[in-house]
């Protein structure tokens, strides 16, 4: 059973400090990635270059509905393992938007290094629909016990389509996208919103050469006010002779 316990508790005294701006998010937590059946602590900070205080819409969408750039640094570790990420989105003329990433990561145990540099190109087509698709380079180098090593390089396409419709508050967040890592695999997001503060929502994974691994998670995410959010959620995986609760993620998210 892939077990998946995700925590991200952020500095709380950040969310008590009376601010004329709401641009900083840092999270810290531990949890299971898709890509490696084992526990991560992780370390993130968001930055955001206009004011999401002053943004329309829902607290998680408000960057997205109102076109603001951001730029995102995150760092995991796992036992011997760790990986490194950055990410920016940027917001282009003609309802287009870019968006680049850059990892590494290397498991000190047997010395394996992998590296992956991408950016996407979007666009709007309708107010509602964005379609885009992203180019990406992967990196591996594998050591071996004797000292040799080999390496390999690939190129990937990733299409992707987001479908977003909230009015009032309410309305659905919908993704579909290829993700290339460790493992290739498929991801679908479907969130409601039913406020500005609260959706509940469905995360379903799959590898892309193995269907029935893959994963199906039940979300809730609740803003307490503009600076801490909770989020729950519960997974299983499907078409397994040994299915049951198969992931659990709790994410605790300060915005100041």
């Amino acid at each position: 059973m892939r077990a998946a316990l995700f925590l991200l508790a952020t500095a709380m005294p950040f969310s008590t400090i009376a601010k004329d701006t709401d641009q900083h998010q840092i999270d810290f937590g531990f949890s299971d990635l898709y890509d490696f059946d084992e526990q991560f602590i992780g370390l993130s900070y968001t930055y955001a270059f206009e004011d999401l205080a002053m943004a329309s819409g829902p607290h998680n969408l408000k960057s997205y509905l109102n076109r603001i750039d951001t730029v995102s640094t995150t760092a995991f570790f796992i036992s011997d393992f760790y990986d490194i990420e950055l990410d920016t989105t940027h917001y282009l003329d003609n309802n287009l938007v870019f968006k680049s990433e850059f990892s590494y990561a290397k498991d000190n145990h047997d010395g394996d290094t992998f590296a992956t540099i991408g950016a996407t190109l979007g666009k709007n087509v309708t107010t509602d629909l964005q379609l885009g698709v992203g180019v990406k380079y992967l990196y591996e180098k594998n050591v071996y016990w004797s000292g040799e090593h080999d390496t390999d390089n690939a190129w990937r396409l990733l299409p992707y389509i987001r479908y977003t419709k909230v009015e009032n508050g309410q309305g659905w967040d919908l993704t579909f996208k290829q993700v290339n890592g460790r493992e290739n695999y498929y991801q679908g997001r479907a969130n409601y919103y039913l406020n500005d503060s609260f959706f509940v929502g469905l995360v379903a994974s799959a590898e892309t050469g193995d269907l029935d691994n893959n994963n199906f998670e039940v979300q809730s995410q609740y803003w307490f006010g503009d600076h801490f959010a909770l989020l729950f959620g519960l997974g299983t995986e499907l078409s397994s002779d040994d299915s049951g609760l198969n992931s659990v993620t709790l994410k605790l998210t300060s915005r100041f």
